[in-house]
């Protein structure tokens, strides 16, 4: 296979993201695009020299097809991707995978019938050199045992006039979720993918706090894990000018990435042995250092996951960010949501039914 020859399904915002990156890459041949709106189909079609569907079906049937990425909105995630394996084809998925964790493993469990086909998720936010950098810091040892982290991201603002936009936006039947599906996807993957996943959740969410809408616009919430760490989370779309800050509470100090950059406080022997020194008095001394990004990334990221992907079709990488992984942000996204509801902590991995059910009861109330 000389070329991977992809569909796109949904030619708005991030469906035409897809194909500028698509045209300049050498090794993809652009087959279709499809899109409900068929009148839109047709014209992004003719701009990109390719065919055009008005049903993803038809678009995957297609003899001459190997890859379909999923580009629509969130609800119709799962139904694609399940059709596309069930039929022979690679799938490349935006985020998030799915609206509830129900839909996510039965992703999950069709995928695994068909090992063959490549399944990835477009978490570019895994080829940032900068992140590459933070799990580097954490796989190697450096940081020793983590106590505490708090992620602290509130540069989402966003204005009636945005909800306003699409009478599906703010809804529970249009999105499914608020600045926790749409805005923080990328942030919960990180999160699962440097310090695993939690088992209990507790969280504060604010429903219209800031907007009219029905979704979560502003959470506050503490994930605790087996190993004895906690994690704090902050998410709004209410706040300016808002903070972007990781903090990591370690062994050997603490990491704070903030302002594209990685700061290491770095204590020069383990801060519990000092503590636990009786002898011991002050503080530990430290090192103020501050991490350089040692790898570069030669595409922008949203582009280098689009390549990652393609390479592992033709055989010759790994996945950068597999699309089984992202059960894993959808379950911290869901368990949030559903701890502010229930106004208690919530145990994972998370009860999908009850949150299937808590679901639809907030869709059959829904104005979207």
């Amino acid at each position: 296979m000389e070329q991977v020859r992809i569909g796109v399904v949904g030619c708005g915002v991030i469906g035409r993201y897809h194909l500028d990156n698509i045209s300049k890459n050498d090794k993809i041949k652009l087959i279709g695009v499809c899109d409900i709106d068929e009148k839109q189909a047709k014209k992004i079609a003719k701009d990109n020299d390719c065919k055009a569907f008005s049903d993803y079906k038809e678009l995957v049937l297609s003899d001459n097809i190997d890859v379909v990425i999923v580009a629509t909105p969130h609800y119709q995630h799962p139904e694609i991707s399940i059709w596309a394996f069930e039929h022979g084809v690679h799938v490349l998925c935006e985020k998030p995978i799915a609206v509830q964790v129900n839909e996510a493993r039965s992703i999950n469990d069709v995928h695994k019938k068909h090992p063959e086909l490549k399944f990835g998720i477009v978490f570019q936010m895994r080829r940032d050199p900068l992140w590459r950098q933070v799990k580097k810091l954490i796989e190697t040892g450096e940081t020793g045992k983590i106590f505490r982290v708090s992620w602290i991201v509130t540069t989402w603002l966003r204005t009636q006039s945005y909800y306003d936009s699409g009478g599906w936006r703010g809804t529970w039947k249009g999105e499914g979720g608020g600045v926790l599906m749409n805005q923080c996807p990328h942030q919960l993957d990180l999160l699962q993918w440097f310090f695993g996943m939690p088992e209990e959740i507790t969280s504060v969410c604010n429903f219209g706090k800031y907007h009219d809408v029905e979704i979560e616009d502003d959470v506050t919430a503490i994930f605790k894990y087996s190993d004895g760490k906690t994690l704090t989370f902050v998410a709004s779309t209410g706040e300016f000018p808002g903070t972007n800050r990781l903090e990591i509470s370690c062994e050997h100090g603490r990491i704070v990435v903030e302002n594209e950059k990685i700061k290491f406080d770095r204590t020069v022997n383990p801060v519990s042995e000092f503590v636990k020194d009786k002898s011991s008095s002050g503080v530990p001394e430290v090192w103020d250092v501050n991490i350089p990004i040692s790898e570069k990334e030669e595409l922008p990221i949203h582009a280098a996951i689009l390549e990652n992907f393609v390479q592992a079709v033709l055989g010759k990488e790994e996945l950068s960010a597999p699309g089984t992984e992202g059960l894993n942000s959808l379950t911290l996204a869901n368990a949030m949501v559903y701890a502010g509801v229930q106004g208690k902590p919530v145990k994972l991995p998370l009860d999908g039914d009850e949150y299937e059910k808590f679901l639809n009861d907030m869709i059959a109330k829904s104005k979207g």
